[in-house]
């Protein structure tokens, strides 16, 4: 059973039933309509979140990269399935951007932690 026929939730599902399992999606409302957690429609690599615990010595650097690899990955499966399917949508890959506002007290620290994070990030 796979609670959810959000985009995981309808990945997860077909998964499943490739492997042979007999599989039932609930949704309480439309299919697709919701948003899976703080997802809100997009896949990210979550390099800042995973570099962040780089920093505070949470993971190792073979594990920074596994996790940008990872987040890579999904956007393949997505973009194949997309395909495959021949699904007309609005996909797209695109990066972010940080902001630091020059009147907070924090506008340093922000740009240091940024640049940091870019360069190591750069590197994986």
């Amino acid at each position: 059973m796979v609670v959810g026929a959000g985009i995981f939730g309808l990945k997860l599902a077909e998964l499943l039933s490739d492997s042979g399992a007999t599989v039932v999606v609930l949704e309480r409302g439309r299919v697709g309509a919701g948003a899976s957690s703080r997802n809100q429609g997009t896949i990210t690599a979550a390099a800042a979140a995973a570099h962040d615990a780089f920093v505070a010595g949470h993971l190792t650097a073979t594990q920074l990269r596994s996790l940008c690899a990872l987040g890579s990955y999904n956007h393949r499966l997505l973009r194949g399935q997309i395909d495959r399917l021949g699904l007309a949508c609005d996909y797209e890959r695109a990066g972010y951007a940080l902001f630091a506002r020059e009147d907070s007290d924090d506008c340093a620290a922000a740009l240091t932690h940024y640049r940091r994070q870019a360069t190591d990030l750069a590197s994986v």
